[in-house]
């Protein structure tokens, strides 16, 4: 039971950090963050770039078994937020146009 922890632990860190990676190739936030068009988060390029990097090195750490708890924590309480201020808004509005 515990290397199947261990394994999830490492695919689950891989996808964060993958997820972190691909804010450095393309333009704008990725729609798993931020469900708007890229095109339009392109010029907060240094926002864009901030939470790649946070979403890169908490993947990482995840891999590595350094500071999990915490790390975890951390990253549910942003990737909560953007739900909160990102998808549940899009989803509501959308919603209310059927």
């Amino acid at each position: 039971m515990n290397n199947l922890k261990l394994i999830a632990r490492i695919f689950y860190g891989l996808g964060i950090a993958g997820i972190g990676i691909l804010h450095f190739f393309y333009p704008g936030f990725r729609p798993v963050i931020l469900p708007v068009p890229p095109e339009s988060t392109a010029q907060l390029s240094i926002l864009v770039y901030v939470t790649g990097a946070f979403l890169l090195i908490t993947g990482l750490l995840i891999v590595a078994g350094k500071y999990v708890r915490i790390v975890a924590l951390l990253l549910a309480l942003v990737l909560f937020l953007f739900f909160v201020f990102g998808h549940l808004p899009n989803r509501l509005t959308h919603m209310i146009t059927l």
